[in-house]
């Protein structure tokens, strides 16, 4: 019997080592193969009510510049083709680029807003990351209608305008046009489209999206000490704050822009916010624009027959070189004397002070007897709509080629 238990060891033994060698020649083996790691990484988004804080000196990575922004700009297109993982292997991203680059292309782009700041990862032994997968909050359809939204603001924005025209027709439209949300939860440039309601990072971000798409530099700053959020821009070489959520008044007036937080140097918007951080490493010393004109306009400026106009009691006109007087006396005011000081000129009440509109080539504005026009090439001011008999009209707002009222009985039209 131990014989023949020995024999069939043998062949057993045999045959196992037949079977093995077999599955080394059929079934394929990848030398190569690494140990894969994976984690989650969270960052705080403006898209999700967070105040980011923007690093004074730029942490860098290991990457060269050409190489981040190559591979931001891909995981960016990857995230809006809702691609579930996304393979950034050929990249060689370590793990700390990755802490540097998410947050900021979550807060420099705002159509990331389809995304949670919180998504999953995996990498290699070596700390190389092998792909990203991002958790998303929205569909290709929102994303979409942020696109459709974002166009058509866009073309409003005539080609032929300086940047600083088109900074201020922006700035302006979007504080007529839009409400600040008292509700305190809508943080995205896509809700404050949608709903044209929003805080101060939707304001921010909505900024951000526009001007990128008319080839204008712009960030995002947010103070280590202040909650709060808004932007800064190259013009002509040199950076400035501009705080659209500011100028557009919280207690919201219908149609109305102010200009006290546009355009400011760093210490002007310290000052304006009353806080000791300006949040962003650009130097924006430049005063030019602190003590300007508009600092005293509450109305948003308006293009006809190629010329900006402005209410402030009176309608004024600003000249190629940037210079501003009253088309009805012809009474030049300087910037340094400021503008809106006569309350005589067209007739006007208390209730025209924030609004002017625009339509063919006329200028539309409120009077005491009701909504008049007045015609920009002929001079001549003709009346256009009496008042209502119940009740008169209170404001009265531009929006696309559309002029908007309201009564004082809160009916709008």
């Amino acid at each position: 019997m131990k014989k023949n238990n020995t024999k069939l060891v043998g062949v057993c033994s045999a045959i196992l080592s037949t079977l093995f060698v077999w599955a080394l020649l059929v079934m394929p083996v990848n030398v190569h193969a690494k140990l894969l790691f994976t984690s989650t990484m969270e960052v705080d988004t403006l898209q999700e009510g967070k105040f980011p804080k923007r690093l004074v000196t730029a942490q860098g990575t290991s990457l060269t510049p050409e190489k981040e922004a190559e591979v931001t700009q891909f995981i960016l297109e990857e995230m809006c083709k809702f691609s579930g993982t996304i393979n950034i292997e050929p990249y060689g991203v370590l793990v700390s680029d990755l802490e540097y680059i998410m947050p900021d292309l979550f807060n420099s782009h705002p159509e990331t807003f389809i995304a949670r700041g919180t998504w999953g990862y995996s990498y290699t032994s070596e700390n190389v990351v092998v792909s990203i997968k991002p958790n998303y909050l929205y569909t290709a359809e929102d994303l979409e209608k942020y696109y459709a939204e974002l166009d058509r603001l866009v073309a409003l924005v005539n080609k032929d305008w300086s940047d600083l025209e088109k900074l201020l027709f922006v700035h302006d439209y979007m504080a007529a046009n839009y409400e600040y949300d008292l509700s305190l939860s809508k943080y995205t440039a896509y809700e404050l489209f949608r709903d044209h309601t929003g805080v101060c990072q939707a304001y921010t971000l909505a900024y951000i999206a526009i001007l990128q798409k008319l080839g204008i530099e712009v960030e995002y700053t947010s103070p280590s000490d202040m909650n709060h959020t808004w932007n800064v821009v190259q013009l002509d070489g040199k950076w400035y704050h501009i705080d659209v959520t500011w100028d557009d008044p919280t207690a919201d007036i219908f149609g109305a822009a102010f200009h006290n937080h546009f355009l400011l140097s760093g210490t002007a918007m310290m000052e304006a916010h009353q806080n000791e951080s300006s949040g962003t490493n650009r130097i924006c010393d430049d005063t030019k624009y602190d003590n300007y004109y508009w600092q005293n306009v509450k109305a948003p400026f308006v293009w006809n027959s190629g010329k900006w106009y402005v209410l402030v009691n009176e309608i004024y006109a600003l000249d190629q070189d940037n210079n501003i007087h009253n088309v009805k006396n012809i009474c030049e005011c300087v910037p340094d004397e400021g503008i809106g000081t006569s309350m005589l000129n067209f007739e006007t009440s208390f209730f025209n002070i924030y609004n002017l509109g625009s339509y063919g080539q006329k200028l539309y504005y409120l009077s005491n007897s009701g909504i008049s026009a007045y015609d920009v090439k002929n001079g001549q001011t003709l009346e256009s709509n009496p008042n209502p008999a119940d009740s008169p009209y209170r404001y009265i707002s531009q929006n696309d080629s559309k002029l908007s009222y309201k009564l004082d009985n809160g009916e709008t039209g």
